[in-house]
């Protein structure tokens, strides 16, 4: 079974990409990335939350945006 994973930054610029692409060759890993900012390269959505078995930030305010925005 493959694990989706989310990785989640302010602007999907640097540090998700990089997290996406080093998982993304990992075998039974399939890795995404998203910004919480209105002009992330992907913009973080319901649809990229339900994806994910696991959701990693790189900081506090990124996993409070989630919680506030799909508080499940």
């Amino acid at each position: 079974m493959v694990k989706k994973i989310l990785f989640v930054c302010s602007g999907n610029v640097h540090r998700s990409p990089t997290a996406e692409a080093m998982f993304n060759g990992v075998k039974g890993i399939e890795a995404r990335s998203a910004g919480i900012l209105p002009y992330s390269s992907t913009v973080i959505s319901k649809e990229l939350v339900d994806w994910a078995d696991k959701i990693f930030v790189m900081e506090e305010r990124h996993k409070q945006h989630i919680i506030e925005r799909w508080p499940y």
